[in-house]
C-alpha cells in the first residue's frame, strides 16, 4: 500500500483568511460558507464586575452552547459581588448564548445581554471592504446576460460602466453582476468568463 501525505496546518483565526481558505481553496458552497465561517473565529471577552453567582450560572450557560468561561477556581464557593471572567466562544456560540441569557432575570446578566445588542455591529466583509450594517444597505443589480429574464442585459461594457456609476449616484451601496444566466436549460460558462 502507498504511503499517504497527510498535512495538517494550523491557520491564523481570522474571518478573511477562513473565508479565503472555505471559497478559493476548499471551494464550498456560499451556503457552505455562511454556515462555517460563523463557526471558525473564536473571541474572548474580558468580563468584570458580575458576582459569583452571575459568573457561575454565566459558565454553565456558556457550556450548553459549546463556548466556555474562565472564572476563579473559588467562585463557586463565594459570594464575591466583583468576580473577573474570560468569555471564550465562536460567533455561532455567542448568538445561542445572547438567546439564552434572556431567560435569565439577574442584572449582571441583563447588562451583558445589553452590552451585546447595542455595541454589536455587524460588518460584511467584501474583498478588500468592508460594509458595516448599522443601516439598510442599497444594492443595485446589473445583468449582463443576454438573455436577462428582465429585458435588461447590458452587452456593452461601456454602457455597463454607466449604469455602474448611475447606481452609485443614486446611492447603490453594491452592485450585483449577473454574469450567468440562471434560467432553467442556460448555457453553462466557465469561471474565468464570468469573472
Amino acid at each position: 500500500m502507498r504511503q499517504r501525505k497527510i498535512k495538517v496546518s494550523p491557520i491564523v483565526n481570522d474571518r478573511e483568511i477562513v473565508y479565503y481558505i472555505l471559497s478559493e481553496c476548499v471551494k464550498s458552497d456560499s451556503i457552505g460558507i455562511s454556515r462555517m465561517q460563523p463557526k471558525s473565529v473564536c473571541h474572548c471577552y474580558l468580563i468584570e464586575g458580575l458576582t459569583s453567582l452571575e459568573v457561575n450560572v454565566l459558565k454553565q450557560e456558556a457550556l450548553s452552547v459549546g463556548g466556555d468561561l474562565a472564572i476563579n477556581r473559588d467562585a463557586i464557593l463565594r459570594k464575591k459581588e466583583n468576580e473577573i471572567a474570560l468569555l471564550v466562544v465562536t460567533e455561532k456560540q455567542l448568538s445561542c448564548l445572547l438567546d439564552k441569557l434572556k431567560e435569565q432575570s439577574f442584572s449582571g446578566l441583563k447588562v451583558i445581554l445589553n452590552y451585546f445588542h447595542t455595541s454589536k455591529i455587524q460588518i460584511w466583509r467584501i474583498r478588500d471592504r468592508d460594509i458595516v450594517l448599522d443601516r439598510p444597505i442599497i444594492m443595485g443589480i446589473l445583468n449582463v446576460t443576454p438573455d436577462s429574464f428582465s429585458g435588461d442585459g447590458v452587452l456593452d461594457v461601456k454602457d455597463a460602466l454607466a449604469r455602474v456609476e448611475s447606481m452609485v449616484k443614486a446611492g447603490a451601496d453594491i452592485v450585483d453582476i449577473g454574469a450567468e444566466s440562471s434560467r432553467p436549460g442556460a448555457k453553462k460558462i466557465s469561471a474565468k468568463e464570468e469573472i
